[in-house]
């Protein structure tokens, strides 16, 4: 599934990574794209998804679905049998393509991550297979200990379930870690 994503991502083209606005001053400034990205991902992932992850077959990808019973939580995309069965509950996926985004919006949508991994109790908890954590211009080091302060006391089947895939803008070339790198390796 992760090499499914990654197929997907590596799809993307650099309209969608290096959106840059012009400012008062006639500088060029990056823009944080996260929205116009995440659509362009769940596109490539709507484009390849039987030809390339037979794993894949079956499931529905949804963008920013409002899911309600999760104290309203807004996963960026997930991939899943459908919104109203949770028979196949497999990725959820949060996206971050500003640099410069604040702690606290890291730590609440590593906490949606927490919560989506959860096993399903029907209600905040969701259920599902893998928490991936797309990260466009924030430096690794950064999000991993954002990502153990979060985790630090969940068990280990629960951390096993968490990716991360990080990239720059210039040059694109997104970088896989898994659960292993994140949480146990120093």
């Amino acid at each position: 599934m992760i090499e499914y994503i990654m197929n997907a991502l590596k799809l993307i083209d650099h309209h969608y990574y290096e959106v840059f606005g012009m400012g008062s001053d006639d500088e060029t400034y990056q823009q944080a794209a996260e929205n116009a990205f995440t659509a362009e991902l769940y596109h490539q992932l709507n484009t390849t998804q039987p030809e390339v992850n037979s794993n894949a077959k079956g499931l529905s990808s949804h963008f920013d679905l409002n899911k309600t019973r999760a104290n309203n939580i807004r996963p960026d995309l997930v991939l899943h049998k459908a919104p109203y069965n949770r028979s196949d509950q497999r990725v959820y996926l949060e996206v971050k393509t500003n640099g410069r985004t604040a702690s606290e919006c890291l730590i609440n949508d590593i906490g949606k991550i927490l919560n989506a991994v959860k096993q399903d109790n029907g209600r905040e908890y969701l259920g599902y297979e893998f928490g991936i954590f797309v990260a466009g211009n924030i430096i690794y080091q950064r999000l991993q200990g954002k990502f153990r302060d979060v985790f630090l006391n969940q068990p280990d089947n629960i951390k096993s379930k968490i990716h991360i895939i990080t990239f720059t803008s210039y040059p694109y070339a997104p970088s896989y870690y898994d659960s292993q790198a994140i949480f146990f390796e120093t």
